[in-house]
């Protein structure tokens, strides 16, 4: 019995830990720079960088305290000195695990706006998932704050920004 419970465990552990990417090789990849702008992409982008001179870090989950039933972005910051812009991009309620968001594009332009470009991920047909609400979705914190930001998804429709 005490065997048969830790081999549940660690299955379940490892289906858990493989549905919100720890098992997923990052390769860093190139930073572009032409005249007019700067900008990274590729599919998922670097977990953190810099582009045109504003640093980014990304952290994706699973963002329940919003429990926001819509697809869209919050944007805030802190009352410190030196205090990051925080995006979080939220893919909405779903009904399992094995959605997520993935940042695909950060893009700074000359007027340092800010270009976020996401896709959005569902669970395979036939995939395993956890039976449970969740909101997917991912933080990324800007440092010194853009000028404006814009989030989009894979096909170029803007998000809602949400309050």
């Amino acid at each position: 019995m005490y065997k048969k419970s830790i081999i549940v465990f660690i299955a379940l552990l490892a289906l858990v830990l493989g549905t919100t990417g720890c098992f997923v090789k990052k390769t860093p990849l190139p930073v572009t720079q032409s005249s007019q702008r700067t900008q990274v992409s590729g599919t998922p982008v670097p977990d953190q960088g810099t582009v045109n001179g504003i640093e980014y870090s990304i952290n994706y989950g699973d963002y329940n305290y919003y429990k926001n039933k819509k697809i869209g972005y919050f944007v805030d910051t802190l009352d410190e000195p030196n205090s990051p812009f925080i995006v979080t991009i939220t893919q909405g309620e779903k009904p399992s695990g094995g959605y997520s968001v993935r940042v695909v594009g950060i893009d700074v332009d000359a007027s340092n706006t800010v270009t976020i470009t996401v896709d959005f991920v569902s669970p395979g047909e036939g995939s395993e998932v956890t039976a449970a609400m969740t909101y997917p979705g991912c933080v990324i914190n800007f440092r010194p704050q853009p000028s404006n930001v814009v989030v989009q998804n894979t096909a170029g429709v803007k998000l809602e920004r949400l309050s």
